[in-house]
């Protein structure tokens, strides 16, 4: 069915020894060169970027923003923000939902739940066992195993599944 949104959400507790790292939470370097590091930017990027990527109209290209609107904050004292709740809709008007934080005291390791108008695509792992599975208005479950194992032939699968080959 129709694309509802897709979500997803890391929280990686990062502590004050993280942040020591000359680069880590930065703007800039020492002579004035762009790092921009953030939780948004770098540890989680690639989350953001996968929604991006899957709902790309060719597999060789992601999704293109329309709008986006977000909320950055920075609990630690480092330069650039630790925590980011962020709202994309692309040009074809998907919603893509995002938050990541480093400055949180529990880990919930990456999960995704991608809504359609007939079934949800989901993950969750703590340890990165976990599988993607879609589950149907109707009760079906269809199990894409997980993304860790034989990664391009995971990556083709869920596609497909995404193109409606699958």
């Amino acid at each position: 069915g129709k694309l509802l949104r897709l979500k997803t959400i890391v929280l990686w507790p990062r502590d004050e020894n993280y942040f020591r790292r000359g680069w880590a939470g930065k703007k800039r370097d020492g002579r004035g060169n762009w790092i921009l590091d953030s939780v948004a930017n770098n540890a989680t990027a690639h989350y953001l970027h996968n929604m991006l990527y899957v709902l790309g109209e060719e597999e060789d290209r992601s999704a293109c923003p329309g709008s986006v609107t977000a909320e950055l904050y920075r609990a630690n004292k480092i330069e650039n923000y630790d925590t980011a709740a962020i709202r994309v809709y692309t040009k074809n008007e998907a919603e893509i939902l995002f938050i990541a934080s480093h400055a949180v005291d529990e880990q919930i390791a990456p999960k995704f739940i991608f809504e359609f108008e007939k079934a949800r695509v989901e993950y969750e792992s703590e340890d990165g066992s976990g599988e993607i599975k879609a589950l149907f208005n109707d009760g079906t479950v269809k199990n894409y195993g997980s993304p860790n194992e034989e990664h391009i032939i995971k990556l083709r699968t869920v596609l497909d599944c995404l193109n409606g080959r699958g």
